[in-house]
């Protein structure tokens, strides 16, 4: 029923709030967006409100700068945000995570990963691995992680209907080379597609052309794909932990402290919004 929450549903929900409260408003895609950045709230002046999309969170964020509805902010995932070939629509109080969505944000952001592996991971065979790779942890992880984002990309760009989310990132890795095969990964992306419109030879060059001339990888992965990719390494590499990626995500929602947070480009975008209202969001200060 979550998925069927429109943007008008979400208007008539801060219309309503609006009657009994004067909170600032800062909407956000999802139940566990909330749950990350809702202890970080001043929530005697400030509210969260899950939209459960970003279709509606942006539609919500429409309606509230059509009918001049006043402190109202929303952060939505960057996800595709720029690199597109289409007009971007501006929207007053609509912010953006900085990397492709918030748990990425959180994941590849100041000491969250570090804290992560030092949890579920064996210290030693972490060391090892990096050390025969020549890499930090969180270099490997966008090396690993950033080619999944690409084909999401060269798919929504290309309209070729490749098939992408909740995508199995562990059938493609090569833990013991430090690397994704893409041509693998490009094989089981058509297989779990209904209709592509192209072929595998055809994605897997497309897709190895577009990794050739993406400088800022990080900026493509996701945050589900990255906690999948942790939890595989640990329970195959780094250690003997049966960790899920679901895990992973909610153990570093809840390590995301206030100087992480403050850390994040959204942060000081949300905050001088706040300001020029007079008003503030969050209890980090």
């Amino acid at each position: 029923m979550l998925e069927r929450v429109t943007g008008d549903d979400v208007f008539a929900e801060i219309q309503m709030m609006r009657t009994v409260e004067t909170r600032t408003v800062l909407l956000l895609e999802s139940g566990a967006d909330c749950g990350a950045l809702d202890p970080h709230i001043d929530d005697t002046t400030a509210r969260t409100i899950p939209t459960y999309s970003k279709t509606a969170l942006v539609r919500a964020m429409t309606l509230v700068t059509e009918r001049s509805v006043g402190r109202v902010a929303g952060l939505a995932d960057r996800d595709f945000e720029g690199l597109l070939e289409v007009e971007e629509e501006s929207i007053a109080g609509l912010f953006y995570t900085d990397l492709y969505d918030l748990d990425a944000t959180i994941m590849l952001g100041g000491d969250i990963l570090d804290r992560l592996l030092a949890s579920f991971a064996d210290r030693s065979k972490l060391s090892a691995y990096l050390s025969k790779f020549g890499c930090t942890s969180r270099e490997l992880l966008i090396r690993l992680v950033s080619p999944v984002g690409i084909a999401r990309l060269v798919s929504v760009r290309d309209r070729l209907e490749v098939r992408l989310e909740n995508f199995p990132v562990h059938t493609c890795t090569r833990a013991t080379e430090g690397d994704l095969d893409i041509s693998e990964m490009c094989d089981v992306a058509i297989s779990r597609s209904k209709q592509p419109t192209c072929g595998r030879s055809e994605f897997v060059s497309k897709v190895r052309s577009e990794l050739a001339g993406s400088p800022d990888l990080e900026r493509l992965c996701s945050g589900h794909d990255l906690a999948a990719e942790i939890s595989h390494l640990i329970r195959t590499e780094w250690g003997q932990a049966r960790v899920s990626g679901d895990l992973i995500e909610r153990a570093a929602r809840a390590a995301f402290d206030c100087e992480n947070l403050k850390a994040t480009a959204f942060y000081a975008a949300i905050s001088q919004w706040a300001i020029s209202l007079g008003d503030s969001v969050w209890e980090c200060t």
